[in-house]
């Protein structure tokens, strides 16, 4: 378990430094032992980065069924959390193949279950791309509404990261408008 555990931290360190390919390496391996151990704990953690290595990689097919299948283990073993985040990036990819009526469900879903968590960066994170979906769809008056509560909550929890999303969705509504 110890040396599944360095590879799959290994993988997310590989992750975030852009060495996609070592990621990979890492993740794959540690899954294998993981899988080998009965471990579904960190075999959902380890999909959950192999399917970010996915999405970042264009295969939002292939990140989808990755998360799909975190998901599946995730709501068996009863992990708020973990299924929250997991069906937020599932509807990510999701939006990327073009479903976007499926990704609209998949955000609601995971914006309930971020409000009921009282996790507020995941909702913000969640209702700004239910802006910008409603923006895609020609709801401009719905998506800036999402959007700036998005930047209220992001505003209220100090996170750059999310106010620079909120703030950006907000500019592409007003371009849509043509303000």
């Amino acid at each position: 378990p110890q040396v599944a555990a360095c590879l799959a931290n290994l993988g997310f360190v590989a992750l975030d430094q852009g060495e996609l390919s070592h990621a990979g390496e890492s993740f794959h391996e540690s899954l294998a032992l993981f899988r080998g151990s009965g471990d579904q704990r960190n075999i959902a953690y380890v999909l959950g980065g192999l399917g970010t290595l996915a999405f970042l990689q264009g295969d939002y097919g292939g990140a989808a069924a990755i998360q799909e299948e975190a998901l599946h283990v995730l709501r068996r073993l009863g992990a708020p959390q973990g299924v929250a985040d997991t069906v937020s990036d599932l509807a990510h990819a999701v939006q990327r193949q073009g479903e976007i009526a499926r990704a609209q469900e998949l955000y609601v879903e995971a914006l309930h279950r971020y409000r009921e968590l009282g996790d507020p960066g995941g909702a913000a994170f969640v209702l700004a791309h239910l802006g910008r979906l409603a923006c895609e769809k020609g709801d401009t008056a719905g998506a800036a509404a999402l959007l700036h509560e998005s930047f209220q909550v992001s505003q209220q929890i100090g996170e750059k990261p999310l106010l620079t999303e909120a703030v950006e969705g907000l500019a592409e509504v007003a371009c849509v408008r043509g303000e």
